[in-house]
């Protein structure tokens, strides 16, 4: 029996066959890709790519949503549930945000821990990180463009 191909070898093969180096694909990508994360997927060492990042490949390899191969793509879709704005203050009662700045919910509103800075959640929510409840961490986004999404239950790092 064959070895099935990932989507890392797969991503590789349509870039050989376009004649084309990871480098130029990043340059191509207009920052979207780097280098570094392209060859990461090709080495399968990130399993769970990113769908606007496929899209983005396929516009610079030629290949289209419905020509990716679904069944090679790690979707754990107990990670995928998106959390809404106003769903948010139901879920948790502390955010992270990218800029490091972490805000304990209250209602709609989240109270800067530092400075006791008052925020509407509607100001936030685009830069949260990661959401906490009860010191466990419920919803995570990768990075600032990504969605907001359901996290298995699992406990934060007190250090």
């Amino acid at each position: 029996m064959a070895k099935k191909m990932s989507i890392g070898e797969w991503i590789r093969l349509k870039r050989l066959e376009k004649g084309l180096s990871q480098k130029s694909v990043a340059e191509l990508s207009k920052g979207v890709l780097k280098q570094s994360t392209l060859s990461a997927y090709e080495q399968n060492k990130i399993k769970d790519i990113n769908i606007s990042k496929l899209v983005e490949l396929g516009k610079i390899l030629g290949f289209t949503p419905k020509d990716l191969p679904w069944d090679l793509l790690d979707l754990d879709t107990t990670e995928s549930e998106r959390i809404g704005v106003y769903e948010l203050p139901t879920t948790a009662d502390s955010v992270r945000l990218f800029n490091g700045k972490t805000y304990q919910l209250e209602g709609v509103l989240g109270v800067e821990t530092d400075t006791g800075a008052v925020k509407n959640i509607s100001e936030i929510y685009y830069q949260v990180r990661s959401a906490a409840s009860k010191g466990s961490l419920v919803a995570k986004r990768k990075h600032p463009h990504d969605e907001l999404v359901r996290y298995s239950n699992r406990k934060l790092n007190n250090g």
